[in-house]
């Protein structure tokens, strides 16, 4: 029987059907730059204009940040400045990310719950479009072992969760041993060439999440998930999907219009909206407690 997303969009049937698939190993996580904002990471705004103020540039204040990231690689060329230190330097500038912040960190609590190993359930599989390594940083803290990727085609192995950085990866300078990756997607040519990959390695990574596991969409703007990035993909995908369950969720305190909400339906994203960006962690460890709960129940 097709699901019913409108049911799905209340915070507690959302929790209470991911937990399900917590439970069963069919979940996987997307995440935005969301994520890291509680640790003092820019947003991509932020970060553009962060970009621009260290090559003695005027904020960008165009709609389209992607064209702000072009103008910051036009820029670093004509200064001669490596694009990838640029914006290590700004994205780390004002983090948290020394281990007792990492340690204390709320969303990265509820996020690592998800991802640690447990009989209850485990995410294995991140795919993030974030170029920080807080993530990874933040595993290794607690003795798990996580492989970044990059580039594709790539080998997995028995590490304990798989990082896939669609758009690059600039670890930080306590990330020990840790590389940036060859390039990083930041102008709008870099970001079109990425998307117009139809049959490319990364959007068919993305396809086979899509079509093996159940995406928790998490740090990303509702709009901007519709956008360039993932909607089309999803949209393409739902038709053989939706039937038997939604593809994704998205979850998120941002207001958003009915014109969004409709287009993320449509795609078989189920809206999830939270009353506030700090109920984020409450409902992550509530997914984690359903899974719990489940294997409790299996186990009576």
């Amino acid at each position: 029987m097709r699901p019913n997303l409108l049911e799905l969009a209340q915070p507690e049937a959302a929790a209470d059907y991911l937990s399900r698939h917590l439970f069963s190993g069919s979940l996987a996580l997307l995440l935005g730059a969301g994520v890291s904002k509680p640790l003092g990471l820019p947003s991509w705004k932020e970060l553009v204009d962060g970009c621009l103020d260290e090559l003695r540039s005027d904020p960008y204040t165009g709609p389209d940040l992607e064209l702000g990231g072009t103008k910051v690689v036009r820029l670093c060329g004509e200064q001669n400045r490596d694009v990838r230190q640029l914006i290590g330097a700004v994205l780390y500038k004002s983090a948290a990310i020394d281990s007792v912040s990492l340690m204390g960190n709320p969303r990265l609590g509820s996020l690592g719950a998800m991802l640690m190993g447990s009989r209850r359930g485990t995410v294995t599989n991140v795919v993030t479009f974030n170029f920080d390594s807080v993530l990874e940083e933040y595993l290794s803290l607690h003795g798990y072992v996580s492989r970044v990727v990059t580039e594709l085609p790539a080998i997995t192995g028995n590490e304990d969760v798989t990082v896939y950085h669609i758009h690059g990866y600039i670890p930080s300078p306590n990330a020990s041993g840790a590389h940036p990756s060859r390039e990083v997607i930041f102008s709008k040519d870099s970001m079109n060439a990425r998307v117009g990959e139809q049959n490319g390695s990364w959007p068919t990574l993305l396809r086979t999440f899509a079509r093996s596991k159940v995406l928790l969409m998490l740090g990303m703007s509702a709009a901007s998930s519709i956008g360039s990035a993932v909607g089309p993909l999803f949209k393409d995908e739902s038709a053989a999907i939706a039937a038997d369950r939604p593809t994704a969720f998205w979850v998120g305190a941002e207001s958003f219009d009915q014109d969004v909400r409709h287009t993320l339906l449509n795609a078989n994203v189920v809206p999830v909206k939270l009353l506030d960006h700090n109920e984020l962690e409450a409902f992550l460890l509530r997914i984690c407690r359903g899974a719990a709960a489940r294997i409790g129940r299996a186990i009576l």
